[in-house]
């Protein structure tokens, strides 16, 4: 055999192996590479989740059929298109315990624990701290001292917008809910 076909012959090969090689399933559970999320995906259904240290609440839910020529799978790393957004993630064992403990009615109505999933949130995925030289251990301290367990929705609110204010960032928000008394 002529030593110049040698690597066609490879060529050919591993095209070949390449293209038999079934598909993996995007089926399991994946965190998301930065942005602070999980998505737990069924052969039907899909659950999304916001996760911190502190708190892991779902926040969307539905079909797979949603994402239907809006995913990648490339090795360990799933893409999820979302209009002009990419969200990446990889694959992990299994959803983290802490999503798999409901959410009570009582914890979600608990401003202590509300504004600690907020202070979590903006610490573990806020990424211009330094950049915007802001002493998080000093916004954080502040604001915290005026959350109580009797604090009331609108005062949350007001303490929680202020917190979002101090680090002069006008990426994130905080909505008042409709239900909530006024302030």
């Amino acid at each position: 055999m002529d030593i110049r076909l040698l690597p066609v012959l490879l060529l050919l090969c591993y095209s070949c192996h390449q293209s038999s090689a079934p598909a993996k399933s995007i089926e399991g559970s994946w965190e998301s590479l930065g942005y602070g999320r999980i998505i737990h995906i069924t052969a039907d259904s899909f659950q999304l989740y916001d996760i911190t240290k502190v708190s892991c609440i779902p926040i969307k839910e539905g079909s797979v059929a949603d994402y239907q020529g809006n995913y990648r799978l490339k090795g360990d790393t799933l893409t999820l298109l979302s209009g002009y957004s990419k969200y990446q993630y990889t694959r992990i064992n299994q959803i983290p315990e802490l999503c798999q403990q409901p959410l009570s009615k009582a914890r979600q109505e608990d401003p202590v624990f509300n504004f600690e999933v907020l202070a979590a949130t903006i610490k573990e995925h806020y990424a211009y701290f330094k950049l915007n030289d802001i002493d998080w251990d000093t916004v954080y301290t502040n604001a915290r001292h005026k959350v109580t367990a009797t604090t009331a929705p609108p005062e949350l609110y007001l303490i929680m917008e202020q917190l979002l204010e101090d680090i002069n960032d006008n990426h994130g928000g905080v909505r008042f809910p409709l239900d909530a008394t006024t302030i």
